[in-house]
This record gives C-alpha cells, sequence and structure tokens, in this order.
C-alpha cells in the first residue's frame, strides 16, 4: 500500500512571528483524504535544507515509505531535494497554486477598477480563461496554444492585458517551462482537500502565531490524525465522501483529455471548451456533466 501514495508538501506559513522561519507540512493523500505526517520548522529554503528534512524522514521516520507522487508548488529548492531523496516519485506542480498565482499577478498589475469591469467583460473573461487553460495540455502544445490565443484574440484585449500576457510567457512559459506547468493526464491537477486542511488551519491559528501556539496546536492536530489513521486501518469511515461538483470536474477534465488524444478536440476546441468549465473568474461554469464535453466536437472555433 505504501508505495502506491500521493505526498504532498505544502509550505503553511512562510514567516512565524518570531524570527525568520516557515511551517512545512508533509501531507499523505490515501484514498483521497489528507492525514498530516510530518511538520516541520525551517530556517532556510536550500535544497540543502529541504534535502536534509527529507532525508531523515525518509531514512528515520518512514524507510518504509516510497511515495508513487510528490505535489509541491513551484519552489526549485524543494523540487531538487525531492528527486535526489524520491527519485522514482513524480513530481507534481500544483495547477490550483498556478491559478492562485496568475489572478494575484493580475489583480496586482490592474487594480481593483479593472477587476470589476472584468466581471462584465465577456470578451476578457473567454481570454483569460482560455489562458488559464493552456497548462491543461501536453507540455509540447502548450506553447503552440498561447501563440494560437494571441493570434485568434482582438487588440483592444490583448491591450487591457499587456502586461500580464508579458508576465504569462516570461515566467510561467520561459522560467517555469511547460515541462514543469503541463497537468496534462495527471490523476490529482489540484489539492481540494490540502487547500480546505490549509484554510482550517489558518483560520485557527491565526496569519501569524508565535512558535509556541503552532508546536501546541501541530501537537493535538497530529493526537487527531493518528485516531483517524487507526480508524481507516479497521476500515471505518471517518469523514464525508468527496462532493458530487469535485466528481463532475474530474469526470469533465478527464473525457476532455481523452478526447484530446484521440484528435477529436484541437487546440482551439479544447480551450474552448476548458472556458466553459474552468471557474476563474466567477463561480459559474456552463459545463457541468461529462458528455458535455462531446459538444465541443462540431463547434467553430472561437476566435475571440
Amino acid at each position: 500500500m505504501f508505495d502506491k501514495i500521493i505526498f504532498v508538501v505544502k509550505i503553511v506559513y512562510k514567516k512565524i512571528m518570531i524570527d525568520n522561519l516557515q511551517l512545512v507540512l508533509m501531507i499523505l493523500i490515501l484514498f483521497y483524504r489528507p492525514y498530516q505526517l510530518l511538520g516541520f520548522i525551517m530556517t532556510s529554503k536550500t535544497t540543502a535544507a529541504y534535502t536534509a528534512v527529507l532525508n531523515h524522514f525518509s531514512q528515520v521516520f518512514a524507510p518504509h515509505i516510497n511515495p508513487s507522487s510528490v505535489s509541491v508548488d513551484f519552489e526549485e529548492g524543494l523540487s531538487s531535494a525531492i528527486d535526489a531523496i524520491f527519485p522514482n516519485a513524480k513530481i507534481i506542480r500544483c495547477y490550483f497554486h498556478f491559478l492562485n498565482a496568475s489572478m494575484r499577478n493580475l489583480k496586482k498589475k490592474k487594480g481593483t477598477k479593472f477587476m470589476e469591469r472584468l466581471k462584465g467583460w465577456r470578451e476578457s473573461k473567454i481570454f483569460y480563461r482560455k489562458l488559464m487553460g493552456i497548462p491543461l495540455l501536453p507540455q509540447e502544445h502548450m506553447v503552440l496554444a498561447f501563440n494560437w490565443l494571441l493570434t485568434n484574440t482582438v487588440d483592444d484585449v490583448k491591450e487591457q492585458f499587456t502586461d500580464f500576457i508579458k508576465y504569462f510567457e516570461g515566467w510561467w512559459i520561459k522560467r517555469v517551462t511547460p515541462i514543469k506547468l503541463s497537468v496534462f493526464l495527471t490523476e490529482k491537477v489540484t489539492n481540494n482537500e490540502i487547500e480546505a486542511y490549509h484554510r482550517v488551519l489558518r483560520k485557527r491559528m491565526g496569519s501569524h502565531p508565535s512558535i509556541w501556539q503552532l508546536m501546541e496546536y501541530l501537537k493535538n492536530l497530529q493526537s487527531v490524525t493518528r485516531s483517524e489513521w487507526g480508524s481507516l486501518m479497521m476500515g471505518l469511515s471517518i469523514r464525508q465522501p468527496t462532493e458530487n461538483k469535485y466528481i463532475n470536474k474530474k469526470e469533465i477534465l478527464h473525457r476532455a483529455w481523452k478526447m484530446y488524444q484521440d484528435k477529436l478536440l484541437d487546440i482551439p476546441k479544447f480551450l474552448a471548451c476548458a472556458y466553459n468549465f474552468l471557474g476563474c473568474l466567477q463561480k459559474f461554469t456552463y459545463i457541468t456533466e461529462s458528455l458535455h464535453v462531446d459538444l465541443f466536437v462540431n463547434i467553430q472555433a472561437h476566435n475571440i
């Protein structure tokens, strides 16, 4: 069982109240549920520091655990350490982090007034959501999709996003690169359970807890995790099942991928489909069932 599991290494606090410390949690995803395995407080974010922590975990705490996948954000030091300690594990960059980072950058560059206008500007929402759909494509097709989208977007929309387009190309395409950004055919492209876990942690502990508050809370949380793990090993149900909306989104995405592989959807049609199932800029989505993806086989390409 322990060689078919997913780890999530999550930086929860970039700064704790005293000193310049950060809290990093190692979380096990088993049967689609998060279980905290280890929390460590770090004074630096170098590859050497991450390697030392992960090596101690692998050699001392849990030598029997050999993860098949490790989900991380886009921090290079952490990724390099995982490569060194768990060379057979697939590193998955979190699509949720990409969406959040992109939205923060857009808000910072354009300001509140632009974001309010954007809610009622259909053409710009289409452009942004299609841009956010590019990492869902195979890595070798991402640059093609980016260039196609720019070519087929009207000038007044592109002018509104000039700075953001430069950011997307300069950071995500050239710096991060498609090989790291693409989540094509990845089983879990987002960590909804982890983000919910993260929100509860911050809500209960505050934005910048002291190190003593942090240690006390993590100790109590670990006792709950131990109890839940024991119940799970006895076959007992301990949490609510995954909500249908998350199941539907996964089925929709996997159908879109299958149809793309079968060449029923090309880049324009896939991005048109992605616009209709991604929730960026609004919670409402037009595609709510996987069979709705089939409607995009015969549509004309969206030339914005």
